[in-house]
């Protein structure tokens, strides 16, 4: 079917080639989204976390980038942040929560889908700093959670977002400010755009009509 035959014409590209061709089309594919998560329309506006990190402890998915906010945050430690690791050494988990043991970082690691989902729900933003992102199903799981997602502008989904989203430098400000306000409309018109254009089943045929060019 199209699903399986979409799924194989990645199968055979780099991550790079991937990136490439999301980037250059300004179009992206996000398989097994339960969109049963966008059915509840009351945005949960108690929000304990200011930001929340979902990903592996790998290089392409901005590990980096991580540190640079949590070094940004230890100057004001007012600000909290969770950070969800599919996976991570003992030893660099260790060294991760000593560096930054005096932050506010709610830490855990291997944490089940409803859980994830629970803790994006009392987030005000999700902090996305991917270099290469193929799917971009975490982002669209914290956007159904009503948290904003912070993207970088060197990756496609910047192009994607577009007013959607708000990027590194916005973030940034409300950390040095020491107040990390959540935009409730934001939240709703992202939710709204991406459920529309990339969950709702016929927002797959712009794709499909994509990948046959």
């Amino acid at each position: 079917n199209n699903s399986n035959r979409l799924m194989v014409v990645f199968a055979t590209q780099s991550e790079l080639s991937k990136s490439t061709l999301l980037s250059s089309n300004n179009n992206c594919i996000l398989p097994n989204i339960n969109s049963d998560l966008f059915i509840d329309k009351n945005i949960n506006e108690s929000r304990k976390f200011d930001l929340i990190y979902v990903g592996r402890f790998s290089p392409e998915k901005g590990i980096d980038r991580l540190e640079n906010i949590l070094k940004l945050i230890n100057k004001n430690p007012v600000i909290s942040i969770c950070v969800v690791f599919d996976s991570i050494s003992p030893i660099d988990f260790k060294i991760l929560k000593s560096k930054y043991k005096s932050l506010n970082i709610h830490w855990h690691v291997g944490v089940a889908n409803d859980e994830v989902h629970k803790m994006m729900r009392s987030s005000k933003y999700l902090f996305f700093p991917s270099y290469v992102e193929n799917y971009g199903n975490v982002l669209v799981e914290a956007v159904s959670q009503g948290a904003i997602p912070i993207v970088y502008p060197d990756t496609h989904w910047r192009a994607l977002l577009g007013k959607y989203a708000i990027d590194e430098i916005t973030i940034f400000k409300m950390i040095e400010a020491g107040k990390v306000m959540w935009n409730k409309d934001l939240s709703i018109n992202s939710r709204k755009f991406i459920f529309d254009n990339y969950v709702k089943n016929d927002s797959l045929n712009t794709i499909f009509n994509w990948i046959e060019k």
